[in-house]
This record gives structure tokens, sequence and C-alpha cells, in this order.
């Protein structure tokens, strides 16, 4: 993934495998890659064996285009089953959005890690907690955009058949509002940013009228920050018998 660099840091864990890499560019130039190491993912009797359960996320980062790297950190120990991009804010702060396992029930929470520093330091902030109980149960795969009037927009995947809406004033540390959104989904993540023209765009799987799956992905614009929507477009289908775009 990054040539001529260990991502093997962890002296506690030999990772199995290094996964779900997400580049990202702040404006200062600064190259960013988070990534998952992974080890094991074990449940007992319904619960997560968090002494075997890891799935850490780090981060590197190059200051030439990716000639050399360098402050490898972690930003979450524990387990993370995926990264869906970050955002760097208005006002230069480094945006995050993390799931992770929590036990008593085992169910995943959202949240944001936090850098104001410049990718120094980072700060694990208040995580959305919908409940529930299961691998796949709870608050995954969440992510963020900016809003025009700066607050931090989450959109939270769940297993409720719509994504679960949240709102920062504060860059991702605490959150002021949330609930249900209007944007129905099957239990699978979203994506969201904004566009050069202002606008920001969603892709999804809009799929809760057809096959519930995740074997179609569709785009919407919204010109108003998340109010209103274009009326989906499907950009993408899974060949017969593919059950995943990925």
């Amino acid at each position: 993934m990054v040539p001529g660099y260990r991502l093997d840091a962890d002296p506690e864990v030999a990772y199995i495998g290094f996964h779900v890499p997400f580049a990202f560019t702040t404006r200062d130039g600064t190259v960013r890659v988070f990534y998952i190491g992974w080890y094991k993912h074990v449940w007992r009797e319904g619960e997560p064996d968090m002494e075997q359960t890891r799935s850490d996320v780090w981060c590197i980062e190059s200051h030439d285009n990716g000639e050399t790297w360098e402050n490898r950190q972690m930003i979450l120990r524990g387990y993370n089953g995926g990264i869906n991009g970050a955002i760097e804010t208005a006002s230069g702060d480094i945006v995050l959005p993390l799931e992770r396992l929590v036990t008593d029930p085992g169910r995943y929470v959202s949240a944001c890690a936090v850098s104001s520093d410049g990718g120094r330091t980072w700060t694990l902030g208040e995580a959305i907690d919908l409940g529930g109980h299961g691998d796949h149960a709870g608050a995954i795969e969440p992510c963020v955009v900016e809003l025009q009037d700066h607050r931090v927009w989450m959109l939270i995947r769940t297993t409720k058949g719509q994504f679960w809406s949240a709102f920062s004033n504060d860059t991702g540390l605490t959150w002021s509002e949330s609930g249900p959104s209007q944007i129905r989904s099957p239990s699978a993540p979203c994506h969201i940013t904004r566009l050069s023209s202002g606008r920001l765009v969603l892709v999804w799987n809009n799929t809760m009228d057809t096959t519930k799956g995740r074997d179609a992905l569709s785009v919407a614009l919204s010109e108003d920050d998340g109010k209103t929507w274009t009326e989906p477009i499907v950009c993408a289908t899974a060949k017969p018998g593919i059950t995943h775009i990925k």
C-alpha cells in the first residue's frame, strides 16, 4: 500500500492484514492514508471476545506526494470494520468518522476522531449509540460532510431501513441532535461529499422498493445542504449472481 514503509507497528498484536485504505489530502498538501490493521473477529455466546477481536485504525502521512512516509499513529485501538472517508473543515480540523465495537451487549457505535493540530494528536468524540445486539447491529460505517453553516452532518448505516442522521456544532466532538433521516436504505453504507459547484452528492443503495440489497448504486444531488434531493439515478448495477457492488 505504501512502498518502503512498514505498517506492522503494534507490538501487542501480529496483524493478519491491512485493509480499507483511504487516501486524503489536506489543503496544506499533506497526504494521509487511513487504514485498518486487522487481527481477528471473534464472537462467543453472542458477545465479542475483546481479548482477541482487534481491527485498529491507523494513519500515516506524506509531505512529498507519497515518496516518503512518516508519523504513523494509531487513531483507534479496538475493532473497526471499515473507513468511510474523512474531511477537513473550514476551520482546519481533520474529521475521521469511525465505527467501534462495544460490549454488553455487543454492538457498534459511531463517533469521529478529530485533530485540530494538523494530525499531530487526535481526540475521539462522543459516540452515537443506537442500541441493538449483534455482529452488524447498532450505528455502523458513518460518513460526514461539513454543511454551509459549518455544522458537521453524519449519516450512519443502520438495520432500520434508513440512515440515521446526526449534527455537530463542534466538528464531530459532540452531537446536538440525531434521529432517523428520510433517506431509505438497506443495511449498507453511503458516501456523501461536496462538489466544487457547492452541491452535495450522495451515493447509496437505493433499493428498499426493489431488492433491499446492495446490488445497485444510486446517486442524487442536493442544492440546499441535504434538505431536498434530486430524483435518484441508478449509476451501477451488479452482474447476475453478484449480490454486492464493490
